[in-house]
């Protein structure tokens, strides 16, 4: 921080007062702590830089109630992702989240607008993307319209012949066609014949 010299601006003969002197002083130090006030107020505009009671503003606003061992920077990137979920939404948006979820080439989205419905078919191909299965469902809810109805197709490689179709307007409905069951219903079929 440059150092403020006030004195340096009044005429020659106040400078020689001890007063005036002490004015200067004290009127440097208040510009030194407006100065880093200012620099304060510059950070607080932005959240990655945001201090802490920025941040309790910021929390109280969005309505997160953080933990007594959560970091600043953690806070910080709590209010960046709620603040990533607030409308508008669009559909690039949407498609944007299922690609860092699940892969670029591991979703189908279909949007039937004289229906209001959506239709997102999901290829799981690991471990990995069966577990981003709730952190979607729970985007999906946030940022998908009540008045939509949505159905999700997910395919998996060991889930070969096996339809799990979720529609979703206004509560969840279920329906899992599993190769297991249909074996033992052929199976049962052929030993009545």
């Amino acid at each position: 921080m440059p150092e403020t010299h006030i004195c340096k601006y009044y005429p020659p003969w106040f400078r020689r007062i001890l007063d005036f002197q002490a004015l200067c002083h004290t009127e440097g130090e208040e510009l030194r702590a407006m100065t880093g006030a200012m620099d304060q107020i510059h950070q607080n505009l932005f959240i990655q830089t945001m201090d802490d009671g920025t941040a309790a503003q910021w929390e109280a606003i969005l309505r997160i109630l953080p933990e007594p061992g959560d970091t600043l920077e953690f806070r910080r990137l709590r209010v960046l992702n709620r603040l990533a979920l607030r409308p508008p939404f669009t559909l690039p948006f949407l498609k944007e989240k299922l690609a860092e979820l699940f892969g670029p080439e591991n979703y189908g989205v279909e949007v039937d607008y004289p229906n209001y419905a959506l239709w997102i078919e999901l290829f799981l191909k690991n471990a990995d993307a069966f577990a981003n299965i709730n952190i979607f469902k729970d985007i999906l809810g946030i940022i998908k319209p009540c008045h939509i109805l949505y159905n999700s197709v997910i395919v998996a490689p060991e889930m070969e012949d096996t339809l799990y179709i979720t529609p979703h307007l206004g509560r969840c409905i279920s329906i899992t066609h599993l190769p297991e069951l249909v074996r033992q219903e052929k199976q049962q079929e052929e030993t009545l014949l």
